[in-house]
């Protein structure tokens, strides 16, 4: 690639954030990742230039398991549950969007037990990476005990990861909450780290009345082998969808 077709700047909101979006004539789209407060001033800085933006404010990403997508072994890799493993705890550092939120017919959507590998990432057999930093160690720390005390069932995790290979990094157990109720904050807040909340669910109208039932949206998955079923999450997700 030719030098200078690639440009990074490091530094903060007010001062290269804003030197971008506002003053710098010569750059004409926004790509943005962060809160929805500092999107709403990227939104207005880049107004007065017509500059292009995108903006990506957060979300509480949901996995929809209906009742004929969970095989008779729970947890094998072409169920609907060990897909909504992977998806919620795989990607959930630092990798913005986890799938933070699992809706199902069935408590065995839960799983117990470890559910994913965290360790070194240059390890063949790592399955999920640590926290991004301390800070958000501990925000996700604090999430945990939030869950514990607003009476969701901790099945599986729940503490850090510090001895041995987990000795030097910020490492999490992967943490999966059933008897979850769509308003605790858990089910609610975005907590960018590996921790699931499993919600049961009546029927597929029940699952999109909880789906929506959140400030964000990003993105959506229902796992079924009913097509109709797929086209009515389609038609009545507020959010991008994949089946």
């Amino acid at each position: 690639m030719p030098r200078g077709v690639v440009n990074l700047v490091s530094g903060d909101g007010p001062g290269a954030g804003a030197s971008l979006s506002q003053r710098h004539k010569d750059v004409p789209v926004i790509s943005f990742t962060g809160s929805t407060a500092v999107g709403r001033i990227i939104a207005q800085a880049c107004a007065p230039d017509f500059k292009h933006y995108s903006l990506e404010m957060g979300g509480k990403n949901i996995i929809i398991v209906m009742d004929d997508a969970i095989s008779i072994s729970r947890w094998t890799e072409r169920s609907g549950a060990a897909s909504a493993r992977r998806a919620a705890l795989y990607g959930s550092e630092p990798r913005g969007g986890p799938q933070e939120r699992v809706q199902g017919l069935y408590g065995s959507v839960c799983g117990e037990g470890e559910v994913a590998k965290g360790c070194n990432g240059l390890d063949l057999d790592t399955e999920m990476g640590p926290c991004i930093n301390e800070q958000q160690l501990k925000t996700v720390m604090s999430y945990v005990e939030i869950g514990k005390n607003e009476g969701a069932k901790l099945l599986t995790g729940g503490v850090r990861l510090d001895s041995g290979a987990h000795a030097k990094g910020w490492f999490y157990a992967p943490t999966v909450f059933g008897d979850c109720s769509p308003r605790m904050c858990i089910a609610q807040e975005e907590i960018f780290g590996p921790v699931v909340s499993v919600i049961p669910i009546d029927n597929l109208e029940h699952a999109t009345d909880v789906a929506n039932g959140v400030p964000y949206g990003l993105s959506a998955s229902i796992y079924t082998r009913n097509v109709n079923r797929a086209f009515q999450a389609t038609r009545d997700l507020y959010t991008e969808l994949s089946t």
